[in-house]
């Protein structure tokens, strides 16, 4: 996309090229990036793919992009959740607890937001109710053992 649209200048800056730079932590921070100049995706842009010619309208195209790329990845886990919770046939008939580990899920308030709606979405306002997706804290063990404890 870079390479095509000339976003960031005539070359194409050589960190763009190389898989998994861009960490879920700096993807959050610039998604959430609400300054008037998106001034937090500039300082990231700089920091992680050395981009210190980016324009306005580019640092607005990278929250977009991020925007989609996060709700997209958010539904893939909404319907994967359905999909298990499913299988075990236990979306009807019973409240499934559904504990999520991990950095993204906890800090990443837009595509937990994401998540949940793609979740209720799916299911509608009946069936949503059954299924409870809650962050992990202190690793998934632990969790579990604390919500199986919980559930009459």
């Amino acid at each position: 996309m870079a390479q095509e649209s000339a976003l960031f200048g005539d070359i194409v800056p050589p960190k763009l090229a190389i898989p998994y730079t861009l960490r879920s932590p700096d993807m959050a921070a610039m998604h959430q990036d609400t300054s008037e100049d998106y001034e937090i995706i500039d300082e990231k842009l700089g920091e992680i793919f050395e981009i210190t010619n980016s324009t306005t309208m580019a640092r607005e195209l990278v929250a977009e992009i991020c925007d989609v790329v996060a709700e997209r990845g958010a539904r893939l886990v909404g319907a994967g959740i359905i999909g298990i919770v499913k299988k075990l046939d236990r979306l009807s008939n019973r409240i499934s607890i559904i504990t999520v580990e991990g950095g993204v899920y906890e800090h990443y308030r837009v595509f937990r937001n994401y998540l949940h709606s793609s979740v209720w979405e799916m299911l509608g306002d009946e069936l949503s109710d059954n299924v409870i997706i809650e962050h992990s804290h202190g690793g998934s063990g632990a969790s579990s053992i604390y919500i199986a404890a919980s559930q009459p």
